[in-house]
């Protein structure tokens, strides 16, 4: 049987204050788990990785694998969820208006402002809706639009702050959204978050791959 591709999302890696991966230090970690878990390659940043890996994998058992290489929870997704999960952003985007491509920015209310997603371990329960676990952000730094296949949150995040910083996700965007979720009685092992723009240059890496015969669609 042929392998199948996942995409795999390091959580508070290479962030201010936190741990800095090499993208070096993470090819030859992740090949310790050769034949069943193969490194394919880093995508843009050394926490955003393309494996090929045996059919018995799942995303729970990657996760765990990586997990006991880096000490960090991770959000795994074979790569045809990933997909659908992009499509369906293009989608809520077109359906407000906004530019469904590249970079996946805007300006609005005199501020630059981009796309991003929080992607989680597992899929979330059907009878979860929109108004219940979206959570209640600060409306002027994120603004969430949607949740995407079950899968994920797309949101509008304000890029700096008044003097010029960069607005990381994590206080802004995931804990608000955590705290939703698990006040509706969900619990995840992991929310992770990236710009749409690295999200869909990871599902781009993995048709390149297929279109150069690298890698054949399972």
């Amino acid at each position: 049987m042929r392998n199948t591709l996942f995409a795999a999302f390091l959580y508070g890696q290479n962030i201010p204050g936190r741990r800095y991966l090499t993208a070096l230090f993470v090819e030859e970690a992740v090949r310790q788990l050769t034949p069943r878990i193969s490194f394919l390659e880093i995508v843009t940043r050394p926490d955003s990785l393309l494996l090929s890996c045996d059919p018995s994998e799942t995303e729970q058992t990657i996760s765990a694998a990586l997990s006991a290489l880096f000490g960090c929870p991770s959000v795994v997704i074979e790569i045809e969820s990933l997909r659908r999960i992009i499509t369906a952003a293009q989608s809520a985007l077109q359906a407000i208006g906004q530019a469904a491509f590249p970079p996946y920015r805007l300006n609005c209310e005199d501020a630059e402002w981009e796309w991003c997603v929080v992607l989680c371990s597992e899929p979330l329960p059907l009878r979860i809706s929109e108004e219940q676990c979206l959570g209640t952000p600060s409306a002027r730094k994120v603004v969430p639009i949607a949740i995407l296949n079950s899968r994920a949150l797309l949101a509008r995040k304000r890029m700096r702050n008044s003097s010029g910083t960069r607005i990381m996700t994590g206080a802004v965007l995931i804990k608000p959204w955590e705290r939703a979720l698990k006040a509706n009685g969900v619990t995840l092992n992991c929310l992770t978050s990236r710009v749409l723009n690295q999200v869909e240059r990871v599902v781009l890496a993995a048709e390149k791959r297929w279109l150069t015969g690298t890698v054949v669609p399972a």
